[in-house]
């Protein structure tokens, strides 16, 4: 038995790992004891404390918090292989499937910045996050290497979900310059940027453009075509529980850091034309 700990099923990111992660893991005769941590420290400290106690062989975890590791210290104590998914813990060794997070949020930001459209914003989740911090990073990185500046009302840090991405579109709505371009480090707050934007009667992209972070399903669809970074949660869940099942299992003994692809998926949210996007 694996256990998988998710940060916030609410993000749909998570829940479309987690099958991938189930059948991965049952294509190697384990069972997932899936929990949802809600983005909590404690509630992972028990959630964790809890798989430990039923008997999981392995624990994946993809982390809310970078700065916190009681979760690590039980996992450790207990002499438990665990993996990273997506997100890290500052300062722990341990094994860990993810993408270059800076290197793609850079690549996005560069398509951006291509289009010219004038001052751009960003929106990520928590800093806490290893994985939005970096993403940060990322963007400000890239758009101070094409001489673009962004001040610190133009960056903006929410939570994970549709209301934080609504609430960071209204402050970056009501500034005196509004962005033009608002880049997200995950595609449930850029949907919730859009949300917000369209209730104001702004056209995406005509009036503001806006770019993703995962590749979810749903943005993928015709109704949206977000354009955005693609995390590829099939294979970040199959190498997981790889490394997973060979840490139990004694096959492997040094540590290992995967960093798996990204894509862009160029859609409509940018305000490429159509002939741009089909090639």
């Amino acid at each position: 038995m694996l256990g998988l700990a998710l940060s916030n099923v609410a993000n749909p990111f998570y829940p479309e790992l987690s099958v991938a992660f189930c059948a991965a893991a049952a294509r190697r005769g384990f069972g997932v004891f899936l929990a949802h941590t809600g983005d909590d420290d404690d509630s992972a400290s028990r959630t964790i404390r809890s798989m430990i106690e039923r008997g999981v062989d392995g624990i994946a975890i993809a982390v809310a918090r970078s700065d916190s590791a009681k979760a690590v210290r039980d996992m450790r104590r207990a002499r438990l292989p665990f993996v990273q998914i997506s997100r890290a813990y500052t300062g722990i060794s341990s094994d860990f499937v993810g993408i270059d997070d800076l290197a793609a949020a850079r690549q996005i930001a560069a398509h951006a910045l291509g289009h010219r459209r004038g001052p751009i914003a960003t929106v990520v989740g928590p800093h806490t996050s290893s994985a939005s911090a970096d993403r940060e990073s990322g963007f400000v990185a890239e758009a101070r290497a094409a001489g673009t500046d962004l001040p610190a009302e133009y960056r903006v840090s929410v939570p994970l979900t549709l209301e934080g991405g609504r609430a960071a579109a209204a402050h970056l709505l009501a500034l005196p310059v509004p962005p033009k371009f608002v880049l997200c480090g995950s595609d449930v707050l850029a949907l919730g940027v859009m949300t917000h934007a369209q209730s104001r009667g702004l056209d995406v992209p005509r009036d503001i453009a806006v770019t993703g972070f995962d590749g979810i399903e749903v943005c993928a669809t015709e109704m949206i075509r977000l354009t955005g970074v693609v995390q590829p949660h099939v294979d970040m869940a199959r190498s997981a529980v790889d490394l997973l099942i060979d840490r139990i299992s004694g096959r492997r003994s040094a540590l290992s850091c995967v960093r798996i692809p990204h894509a862009l998926s160029i859609g409509r949210t940018c305000g490429c034309p159509r002939e741009e996007r089909e090639h």
